[in-house]
């Protein structure tokens, strides 16, 4: 089967698209340019333009091998996976959410992952990320999860 490939969404024509939305993020770290993964083996009318930005995610390293500790791909709140969100109502395939990508806040690949099953997930919880230095007081309150996701230290001065 061939399918077009577009940036824009046909008006008529059926399903044999593959949508690609100029809100979609591409983190480039260790490309030169979106273009030249995107477009490899296929054909574009325009290449198509994509958002260059770091997703956030909440613990996902680059350099990711056999001695990966843990991972967290669900991006941060606050961070570009959850603005700019393209309307999907056109296509009765999709389910609207709040974000971009496979996660929001519920790490679903619990239970159905090798990850999981190596324990290299953690707990699908929600949590407030502290990780470097902390410089300044803190209240850190009772019942809030707080998920540290590197060293912390509390540096001189700060409780």
């Amino acid at each position: 089967m061939h399918y077009r490939r577009l940036q824009a969404r046909p008006t008529t024509g059926g399903t044999d698209y593959l949508y690609v939305s100029s809100n979609n993020i591409f983190d480039k770290k260790g490309y030169t340019s979106s273009s030249n993964v995107v477009t490899s083996g296929c054909s574009w009318s325009t290449t198509p333009t994509l958002r260059n930005v770091d997703p956030l995610f909440r613990m996902t390293p680059v350099d990711a091998d056999e001695n990966l500790k843990m991972v967290d791909p669900r991006p941060e709140t606050t961070g570009p996976a959850y603005s700019d969100i393209d309307d999907v109502s056109f296509d009765t395939f999709f389910t609207k959410t709040n974000y971009k990508g496979a996660f929001g806040t519920d790490l679903w690949l619990s239970g159905l992952s090798i990850l999981d099953v190596e324990k290299k997930l953690p707990r699908n919880t929600w949590g407030i990320v502290k990780k470097g230095a902390i410089t300044a007081d803190e209240t850190w309150v009772n019942g809030n999860t707080y998920m540290l996701t590197g060293q912390v230290f509390v540096k001189s001065g700060a409780t």
